[in-house]
C-alpha cells in the first residue's frame, strides 16, 4: 500500500459473506448524557478581526479559530435505524450517547480556503511525488438543503458507544456527533495548569541546560533542527519530532518507561466483535509506556499496540491543519486508549504542526483544548509537554492506579477509610471486561473479581452527573424495606428480584480533573459535571439471555416482574430495563424471589421526584 493512502484505514471487507447480521437496539428514551435540542441555522461566520487592529499571525489566527469553537451545531445525514447497540455479553447500563437525531458534528468554526472544503479535502489530486505519509483530510459534508434524517418523537442520544461501525469515517461521524457541544477551549491557563501540576516536572534551569547542549536545538536562531518551516510535506516531520521527543525523554531519565513510536508506519487494531472485518488506525506518533498500571506487557510493543499508548500525538503541516477535521481525528485514537485501557479516566493527546502545539484533554465530559503555542519560540514548554505525557504519576495522565498487573493476574486493591485495612481482588477475566465505548457518558466499566476465598463479586466503575441519585440510594430503601419485612411480616420475604450493594465510594469531579475550568462552551452551552464512583456487588449469576432453558427463563422474568411490582410499591423505577440487567440465579434450588435479579439502578428514579 502507498503512503499516499489514507492513514485511517479499515482493513479490506473478507472476502466471505458469513458475517452475522446483528440488528439495532431500540432507542435509549432518556440518556444520562445531557444534550441541548437545538434547530438548525444558516451559518454565522467567525468574528472578523477589527479593522484597525494588525494582522493576526498564523498560530493567533488558528488560537482564534478553536476559542470560537460551538458556535452552531450542523445538521447531518443521520439514518434513525443507526441507533447505537452494545454488543458486550457481560452486563448493560445503557448510555447511547450525547445528541438527538438529526443533530450532528462538531461545530461550525472554519473559515474555508480557497481550493479546500470547511473539512478540509482539497479536490486536487495530490501527484506521484507528493504522495508521503499524511494523514486524510475531510469527508462528505452534508449541505444545509440535503435531508437530515427524522426527529423521533422522544429524543434519542447519540454516541460512539459501538463496535458496529463499519469503518473509520463512520466512526468519526459518530464521535463528531457525540462529542457535539463540549469543545472546551480552555486557554493558556489549562496549558499553565497541567503542566504545573506534574510533580516530577525539572526546574526550568535543568531544561535550559538541555536545550543548549542539544545538538537538535539551535539556540541562536530559535529553531528546532530539521524542523522546517514551512514544512514541504507532513511525512517530513515525523521522523525529526520522534527523535527529538527521545532525546528529551533519555535526557529527562523517562526513556526507561517511555518512548516515542512512529506509528504512522502500523496500524493499530481496535478491539472488535467477531463478525466485523476490523478497525484499524495509524496515529503519527505515539508515547508508549510501560508499567504494571498500563499493560501486562513490560516491554514496548512491537508492532505498536493502543494498550500501551499513554499520549498520541497528530502531526500536520501548519497550512494543512483544519482544526475541526484534526480534532474529531485525535478523538478517533483517544476512544480506543480508553477502550483498551478499561482504567483511564481520562487522555491526553496533541495536534502538532511544524510551528505550534496544543494539548486536548479527552474525558467523560467531551474535549478541553488548551491555546496553541509556538514550539521554537518556546522550547522549555514543548520539553515540559513531553515531560508531562511521561510524567512517573499516572494519576496525572488519568489512570486508575488501583487497577493493576501483577505477573499474569490483574488485581484491584481497595483501602478502607477508616481502618486502612488493604484488600486485594483478583479480576478473573482481565481482558474482557463490560465496558462503555464512548469518550463522553458514564464510561461504565465492570469486571467480575474473586477475594482470596475465592468468592465472586461484580467491580463496576463510572461517572454519574450530579442530577442523578447514586443507585446505592434506591438499593439502600429496598434494604430498609427487607428489615422492615422480617420484622413486621416476618413470612413475606425480601423484595423480589432485586441486587444488592456491598460497598460503593466515590471520589474526584470532572471539574477536578479540568483544573475547575469552567464546564462552558463559548456558546455556553454547559457540559455536566459527574463524579466517580466504584461499587462492589455480589455476583448474582449470568444475564438472563444465558438461561440454560425455557423454564429458568420464565421463572427469572417472574421473579423481576414481581420485584418491579414491590419497587413501584416504594416508589422507585428504573427505567433501564433490559436482558443484561436482568441476572437469573444458577442455583436449581434458588426459591421464589430469589430466581433473578435485576441489577443496575443508575437510570432510576423515585416516582415522586422531578429530576
Amino acid at each position: 500500500m502507498s503512503y499516499g493512502d489514507s492513514r485511517l484505514l479499515s482493513e479490506q471487507p473478507s472476502q466471505s459473506d458469513e458475517r452475522l447480521s446483528v440488528p439495532p437496539s431500540p432507542p435509549d428514551p432518556e440518556s444520562d448524557v445531557e444534550s441541548e435540542v437545538t434547530t438548525p441555522r444558516e451559518r454565522t461566520p467567525l468574528p472578523a478581526t477589527p479593522h484597525d487592529s494588525s494582522p493576526l499571525t498564523p498560530i493567533e489566527e488558528l488560537d482564534r479559530q478553536a476559542a470560537t469553537a460551538a458556535i452552531l451545531p450542523r445538521p447531518s445525514q443521520t439514518d434513525p435505524e443507526a441507533i447505537f447497540i452494545d454488543t458486550n455479553p457481560f452486563l448493560d447500563t445503557h448510555n447511547h450517547g450525547s445528541i438527538q437525531i438529526g443533530q450532528s458534528g462538531i461545530p461550525n468554526h472554519m473559515v474555508s480556503e480557497p481550493g479546500f472544503d470547511v473539512r478540509g479535502s482539497s479536490p486536487k489530486r495530490k501527484s506521484a511525488a507528493q504522495a508521503l505519509p499524511s494523514t486524510p483530510v475531510g469527508r462528505h459534508v452534508p449541505a444545509q438543503s440535503e435531508q437530515v434524517g427524522p426527529l423521533l418523537e422522544t429524543p434519542t442520544k447519540m454516541s460512539s458507544d459501538s463496535t458496529d461501525h463499519k469503518n473509520v469515517d463512520a466512526l468519526q461521524d459518530a464521535l463528531e456527533a457525540e462529542l457535539h457541544g463540549t469543545w472546551i477551549f480552555g486557554g493558556k491557563t489549562f496549558l499553565t495548569a497541567f503542566l504545573g501540576s506534574i510533580p516530577d516536572m525539572p526546574p526550568d534551569a535543568a531544561i535550559d541546560k538541555f536545550l543548549q547542549g542539544y545538538d537538535g536545538y539551535h539556540s541562536a536562531t530559535r529553531k528546532w533542527k530539521r524542523i522546517t518551516v514551512p514544512a514541504k510535506t507532513e511525512g517530513s516531520l515525523y521522523e525529526p519530532f520522534k527523535d527529538h521527543i527521545n532525546a528529551i525523554l533519555e535526557e529527562f531519565g523517562r526513556d526507561m518507561r517511555c518512548e516515542a513510536s512512529a506509528t504512522y508506519l502500523t496500524q493499530m487494531a481496535h478491539v472488535l466483535n467477531v463478525y466485523q472485518t476490523g478497525l484499524k488506525t495509524k496515529p503519527d506518533l505515539c508515547i508508549m509506556g510501560i508499567d504494571p498500571v498500563i499493560a501486562r506487557e513490560q516491554t514496548f510493543p512491537d508492532p505498536p499496540r493502543y494498550t500501551q499508548c499513554v499520549a498520541p500525538i497528530e502531526i500536520k503541516r501548519q497550512a494543512e491543519v483544519r482544526w475541526e477535521h484534526d480534532v474529531v481525528q485525535l478523538a478517533v485514537y483517544a476512544r480506543e486508549c480508553f477502550v483498551q485501557q478499561p482504567n483511564r479516566d481520562l487522555v491526553y493527546a496533541s495536534l502538532l504542526t511544524e510551528e505550534q502545539m496544543q494539548l486536548h484533554q479527552y474525558d467523560r465530559g467531551g474535549d478541553l483544548h488548551s491555546s496553541f503555542f509556538n514550539i521554537h519560540e518556546d522550547p522549555v514548554t514543548f520539553v515540559k509537554m513531553i515531560l508531562a505525557l511521561s510524567t512517573e504519576d499516572l494519576k496525572k495522565l488519568g489512570f486508575d492506579t488501583r487497577i493493576y498487573w501483577e505477573g499474569s493476574q490483574r488485581c484491584f486493591r481497595t483501602v478502607s477509610e477508616d481502618s486502612q485495612e488493604v484488600k486485594i481482588y483478583t479480576i478473573t477475566e482481565p481482558n474482557h471486561p463490560f465496558r462503555r465505548q464512548a469518550i463522553r457518558g458514564r464510561g461504565t466499566t465492570c469486571w467480575v473479581i474473586e477475594d482470596e476465598n475465592g468468592e465472586k463479586f461484580v467491580l463496576k466503575l463510572a461517572w454519574r452527573t450530579f442530577e442523578r441519585q447514586p443507585e446505592w440510594h434506591f438499593l439502600e430503601k429496598t434494604c430498609e424495606e427487607n428489615k422492615r419485612r422480617a420484622q413486621e411480616e416476618p413470612g413475606r420475604g425480601p423484595v423480589s428480584g432485586v441486587g444488592t450493594i456491598l460497598a460503593h465510594w466515590e471520589g474526584q469531579k470532572l471539574s477536578d480533573l479540568r483544573f475547575n475550568i469552567p464546564l462552558k462552551t463559548r456558546d455556553e452551552l454547559t457540559v455536566s459535571d459527574r463524579r466517580f464512583y466504584f461499587t462492589i456487588q455480589p455476583y448474582l449469576g449470568p444475564a438472563l439471555e444465558k438461561a440454560t432453558s425455557s423454564l429458568q427463563s420464565l421463572r427469572a422474568l417472574y421473579d423481576i416482574i414481581q420485584g418491579q411490582r414491590e419497587l413501584y410499591d416504594l416508589k422507585i423505577l428504573h427505567r433501564d430495563i433490559s436482558t443484561r440487567n436482568m441476572l437469573c440465579n444458577p442455583d436449581p434450588g434458588a426459591k421464589s424471589g430469589q430466581r433473578a435479579f435485576l441489577i443496575d439502578f443508575d437510570m432510576a428514579k423515585k416516582l415522586d421526584s422531578s429530576s
